[in-house]
């Protein structure tokens, strides 16, 4: 594999990490302020975000 199909960790890991944070996993302070301010953007842009990081990695999109 090469470097540049491992800049696909970067969404990949930003998307989960969101997830873990809309779902309590991660706590945080204020969370139920937080998922109501910013819930509705993560159910969206998480999965985008973890399957372009997973498209990166197997080298479908990207350079």
């Amino acid at each position: 594999m090469d470097a540049g199909r491992l800049e696909g960790l970067i969404p990949l890991t930003g998307g989960i990490y969101s997830y873990l944070l809309y779902f309590g996993i991660i706590r945080m302070k204020d969370h139920e302020a937080w998922k109501q301010r910013f819930g509705g953007l993560v159910k969206v842009a998480a999965p985008i975000c973890i399957a372009l990081g997973l498209f990166m990695l197997l080298g479908f999109v990207g350079s």
